[in-house]
């Protein structure tokens, strides 16, 4: 049952990335604008370290019965290790590491979010 349950959070992260991708891909600046917002106030520290957690405890969980049991298991201490680098650096650095990806061409932006469609797809199969 918690196997099942976490097999469907993962799913639904590879969904919302797979989403955002997508977005990010049609309209670079609005996902950066979305993020740079979030990115300057506490709420959004702590949103992103969360969702972290969350990933990485359902990819750790859905680990044995996904298609890929040692990659999930790998990117869901990354996820997990992620979150702690994240309350590590902070808000204001979150902030600097939001604003120098917004000063980045649309085509690198762009190139960055393939990869993401690639992650979210490969999270949605493998689980």
């Amino acid at each position: 049952m918690i196997f099942t349950f976490a097999r469907i959070v993962v799913q639904a992260f590879g969904a919302l990335i797979v989403v955002a991708s997508l977005w990010g891909l049609i309209a670079p600046q609005s996902l950066v604008g979305l993020v740079r917002r979030m990115a300057s106030n506490t709420a959004g520290l702590g949103f992103a370290v969360g969702i972290r957690i969350v990933l990485g405890a359902a990819l750790l969980t859905a680990a044995q019965i996904s298609r890929f049991p040692t990659t999930f298991t790998v990117l869901g201490w990354i996820a997990i290790v992620a979150a702690i680098g994240l309350l590590i650096m902070g808000r204001g650095r979150m902030a600097q590491l939001v604003n120098w990806v917004s000063r980045w061409s649309p085509p690198a932006i762009r190139a960055w979010l393939v990869l993401g469609l690639l992650f979210g797809a490969f999270l949605i199969f493998g689980a």
